[in-house]
């Protein structure tokens, strides 16, 4: 959530327990992290890449516990 002063703000001020993103360009392939916590709050990118289905898997009614990354799909290399 680095990529949206805005965004970081809301989540800052408002605290929720969990947000949800899909930015292409913080995926994990870019920054390594599907998971940030930003004080009390949780912001999951399961990420994005050509040809791979990514995915969080975690417990609503424990949003602190463990988050699950997965990856599905194989990574087509051109040439």
């Amino acid at each position: 959530v680095s990529g949206s002063a805005a965004l970081r703000a809301f989540i800052e001020r408002h605290a929720p327990p969990l947000t949800l993103h899909g930015h292409a360009h913080e995926s994990p392939d870019e920054s390594g992290q599907y998971a940030v916590r930003i004080g009390p709050t949780w912001s999951v990118n399961p990420g994005h890449s050509a040809g791979r289905f990514q995915a969080v898997a975690l417990d609503t009614d424990d949003i602190g516990g463990p988050l699950v990354h997965t990856v599905f799909g194989r990574l087509s290399v051109a040439g």
